[in-house]
């Protein structure tokens, strides 16, 4: 079976943090761990690799503190 290729904005880079919806639907920072022509690999910031998600969309992410508050702003 072939995947089918997901179209990747420029900015989504291996090595970039970015705005990440979880599985709960609660925005979070993650970290992009790899980018392939079919998958993103992230990782949330703060969180073992247990956690770690591969992505076949993009529907979830979001440019940095686009979605997330920088707590050290307050």
């Amino acid at each position: 079976m072939q995947e089918n290729p997901i179209l990747v904005p420029s900015w989504i880079k291996a090595g970039c943090f970015i705005d990440l919806k979880d599985k709960q639907g609660e925005w979070r920072v993650a970290y992009i761990l790899n980018v392939t022509k079919t998958q993103i690999r992230v990782r949330y910031d703060g969180f073992s690799s247990k956690f770690d998600e591969v992505l076949l969309h993009i529907r979830r992410i979001s440019q940095l503190r686009v979605q997330t508050s920088n707590h050290f702003d307050q």
